[in-house]
């Protein structure tokens, strides 16, 4: 019978020396831990916004001037649309901070709730956005069950400096 492997040839050789580092190496390289978690590199990204960075998207199917005068006020990335249709829309998934009218938004999806329903469930899905809800009846809402996933409530007629308290409060979060 013949010897597979020559006398002076053996699994410490080159070549076997160098095919068990190979093994050992791959082997290391996917039974890894990762260091950096998902979450480490969301409060990586989120802790590095700034007024000028920050996503604003407002839910609401009327004229709305805030959106208009937060962008005068140096916050250049203000978006509004008129309703949401998919939880995972590329407007949720960039927005930082969203305001959601409770009237006549979200119906398709939350006939029943419409914009609470609707920010409830933003707010299930996407839990590391900053969630406002504003009403022309703020004061109607204060005993709502779904009130208490949401991050503030606010008047339809507020002051503008009151809905950017809201968003600096979401940037100061977002810092510490």
């Amino acid at each position: 019978m013949k010897n597979w492997i020559p006398e002076n040839e053996g699994i410490f050789s080159g070549v076997g020396t160098t095919i068990v580092a190979s093994i050992i190496a791959a082997l290391g390289y996917f039974f890894r831990k990762k260091k950096k978690s998902k979450n480490y590199d969301e409060k990586r990204k989120k802790s590095h916004l700034t007024k000028e960075s920050i996503q604003i998207l407002f839910i609401d199917d009327e004229n709305f001037i805030i959106d208009r005068n937060l962008k005068k006020t140096g916050y250049p990335n203000v978006k509004k649309i008129t309703d949401v249709t998919n939880l995972d829309s590329p407007d949720i998934i960039i927005a930082n901070v969203i305001f959601v009218d409770i009237k006549g938004v979200g119906a398709l999806l939350f006939p029943e709730s419409e914009g609470l329903g609707l920010a409830n469930a933003i707010k299930k899905r996407h839990p590391e956005k900053y969630i406002c809800i504003y009403s022309a009846q703020p004061h109607r809402l204060n005993t709502h069950k779904l009130l208490s996933t949401l991050d503030g409530v606010l008047d339809k007629n507020a002051e503008l400096f009151e809905f950017t308290l809201h968003i600096d409060k979401n940037l100061n979060e977002n810092i510490n």
